[in-house]
């Protein structure tokens, strides 16, 4: 009994470090990367806003559509957060689909989830709010957090598809974690 109990804490503890470990190692996305000096992207930013937290958060504009390719998927908007040290601490991708598009949103947000899956195991937490018409799912790491989620904005906007990291030492953007 003591053999199957310390193999299953094993597993379990395995399987966490697991998906923690390689989250903090990957700690972004391609040429994005939690940590990144704010000098490598600074041609490329635009539209600074400066919330209640200090960060400043820009519009990354690149024509390197590689750049906004993620599992193959095309976004529209990257934001890039950078703290007073001028540090990358927060990344979002962000995909618009108009109103007609709901149940594409949907289909690329679970292929997306399962490239996840992949990568990380199964998600540390998992939100569903049908008032809000919104899904999401986080993982967490040691030192990052990667989120994504699905929301569906309303019959003249559309929804959107956002796929989140951070650093763990500043709040997650999103409302629903």
């Amino acid at each position: 009994m003591k053999k199957i109990l310390f193999i299953s804490l094993l597993a379990i503890t395995t399987s966490i470090f697991g998906q923690s470990s390689a989250l903090d190692i990957k700690a972004g996305f391609k040429n994005f990367k939690i940590g990144d000096s704010k000098s490598k992207f600074s041609v490329y930013l635009k539209d600074p806003t400066t919330p209640p937290d200090g960060m400043t958060i820009y519009s990354y504009e690149s024509n390197n559509e590689t750049d906004y390719s993620v599992f193959g998927r095309k976004f529209d908007v990257i934001l890039l957060g950078f703290d007073k040290n001028d540090k990358l601490q927060y990344i979002d991708l962000i995909k618009f689909y108009d109103n007609n598009s709901y149940n594409k949103s949907l289909e690329e947000f679970s292929n997306i989830s399962d490239e996840l899956v992949g990568l990380f195991e199964k998600p540390s937490k998992i939100t569903s709010d049908e008032s809000k018409a919104s899904l999401g799912y986080l993982w967490q790491g040691n030192k990052v957090t990667l989120t994504i989620d699905n929301r569906y904005k309303g019959v003249s906007i559309g929804s959107t598809n956002s796929i989140c990291i951070f650093n763990n030492s500043i709040e997650s953007r999103s409302t629903d974690f």
